[in-house]
């Protein structure tokens, strides 16, 4: 999925220059911070090294699927999801380069993965 303003070609390419996109098999994966400053950013984006609350909204997973939330390579916590919702977050200032999220099914394969948000650039 990508994230384009212009429904063209143009913005499409632009789009995926940005990193605003996810991969998925079928389920939605949006992944949105805020900081504490009130700056907003979607996979892709960077914010300041600001305190942030991480979003994922989820539409079509699987019973069983876990969804995990990755800060610099490691998961930061894991858990199993309804087929639709949101999950919140919190990262405190400075404790993070960058983040994404995954969805995996009760045997470990992928459905979905976004792009990163990266902090402090």
């Amino acid at each position: 999925m990508v994230y384009a303003q212009l429904f063209s070609e143009r913005g499409i390419l632009e789009a995926l220059k940005l990193g605003h996109s996810y991969i998925s098999a079928g389920p939605e994966l949006i992944l949105a911070a805020r900081s504490t400053s009130g700056a907003e950013a979607m996979a892709g984006d960077a914010l300041s090294a600001d305190a942030a609350t991480v979003t994922v909204k989820l539409n079509g997973a699987h019973p069983g699927d876990v969804l995990s939330f990755i800060v610099d390579g490691e998961v930061r916590a894991a858990q199993a999801v309804l087929e639709s919702g949101e999950v919140l977050w919190t990262l405190a200032a400075r404790s993070a380069h960058w983040c994404t999220v995954e969805l995996r099914d009760s045997l470990g394969d992928m459905w979905a993965i976004s792009n990163p948000i990266y902090f402090g650039r």
